[in-house]
């Protein structure tokens, strides 16, 4: 059967191919790790294959994420309300930002009050699971909104003495879809509306495994390192 690696060969005129792959930890998953040793292995390997003459190159740093993607006033299109479109912009990117997996909405509960006029703060009702309330209006018919203050994501469930985090899912987690992403860990020892409106965290990578490393503990759900 004829691969496209046998097409490309062909194409260039080519009787061989050279593959070149690192020495990696936590293989087959979707986000493998190497160390600075393994990655210097496989840009020398590389350097020789095209000019074995040249020296190594420098590694270059990745660039920081800009603070603001998109911060020119054309973005809100034709509005006459720009400074109304940014003021709302400003509150959902607070809000957007807060850590809140469920039984843990202390931040996302405070910011939605701190953003109420001052009447509603005056009515609003929090139960003791943490759920907040308005209601206004004249009695009779009843029109409800309603709107989640948690998310999806993970509680702690133990802390080996390697430094593995070992979780339980909360919500409808895709554990493929957070691999490799950054994992905010949130430092919340209390639950519902004992939540706390401010909780430390503490930011890293999230990797998930079917299969625990021989240097790490299994985990029920995923694993969070930091390091």
């Amino acid at each position: 059967m004829e691969t496209r690696a046998d097409v490309v060969l062909t194409g260039n005129g080519k009787a061989e191919i050279r593959l070149i792959t690192p020495a990696v930890t936590d293989a087959d998953a979707l986000m493998e790790r190497m160390s600075l040793a393994s990655a210097n292995q496989v840009l020398d390997a590389m350097v020789a294959a095209i000019n074995p003459d040249a020296q190594r190159p420098a590694w270059l740093a990745a660039p920081k994420q800009a603070a603001v993607l998109n911060n020119e006033p054309s973005r809100w299109g034709a509005s006459d309300n720009t400074e109304r479109l940014t003021e709302i912009e400003g509150l959902l990117d607070q809000v957007a930002e807060k850590s809140a997996v469920p039984g843990h909405e202390g931040p996302i509960r405070n910011a939605i009050y701190n953003a109420m006029p001052e009447w509603a703060k005056e009515i609003a009702q929090t139960d003791e699971m943490g759920n907040m309330w308005v209601e206004v209006g004249p009695a009779g018919q009843a029109t409800v909104f309603l709107a989640h203050m948690d998310e999806v994501g993970y509680e702690v469930e133990s802390i080996d003495r390697n430094g593995v985090v070992n979780l339980t899912r909360l919500g409808g987690v895709v554990e493929t879809a957070w691999e490799g992403q950054p994992a905010l860990l949130q430092l919340d020892p209390f639950i519902n509306i004992e939540s706390q409106s401010q909780a430390p965290s503490l930011r890293g990578v999230f990797n998930t495994r079917s299969r625990a490393p021989a240097e790490t503990a299994r985990c029920s759900d995923g694993l969070v390192r930091y390091e």
